[in-house]
């Protein structure tokens, strides 16, 4: 429905960092990009009841983890004082200095998906293309043209904010 971005441009006109807000019908995202730092090649899903981390690298993941989540929001009756505390220094210095043992002994929450895949992942795309060729069809039944399109859309969206 929306979406803005802010772009750092190199020296070949180039959008080497950029940063996209978009809202949805049903909610707003966020994505980060850069040609010029080494930052993680992952991807994180959140949503009201649960966390989905998408291993790097991104093009070709192998690995996903979902984990849920109780709801946030503002605190309940009864829960103001616990949750003001909560949000207190000695509480949040107290957490910092055990998160680390309490994580190494807690059990992992959630439920990891792991699959292997053959290749860089690029080539699913190539395959396709190949068989849709092959059988004289002009558009992907995976990812049809109107799928593009609507992809499309969106990213001139955003990149009009550039201007």
């Amino acid at each position: 429905q929306e979406a803005h971005a802010v772009a750092v441009f190199g020296d070949t006109g180039v959008d080497e960092d950029t940063i996209v807000a978009s809202r949805h019908r049903t909610g707003v995202s966020t994505i980060q990009t850069s040609l010029r730092t080494n930052a993680a090649n992952d991807f994180r899903i959140m949503g009201t009841t649960g966390v989905i981390d998408v291993e790097a690298p991104i093009y070709s993941p192998f690995r996903l983890r979902c984990t849920p989540v109780r709801p946030g929001g503002v605190p309940g009756p009864g829960e103001t004082r616990k949750h003001l505390l909560g949000e207190s220094q000695f509480a949040q210095g107290l957490m910092r200095r055990v998160r680390g043992p309490i994580d190494a002994i807690r059990k992992p929450r959630g439920r990891t998906i792991t699959k292997r895949f053959t290749g860089n992942g690029y080539h699913y795309e190539a395959d396709e293309l190949m068989r849709s060729v092959c059988a004289g069809r002009t558009e992907s039944g995976i990812f049809p043209l109107e799928e593009s399109l609507i992809v499309m859309e969106a990213l001139d969206k955003a990149r009009a904010s550039w201007s």
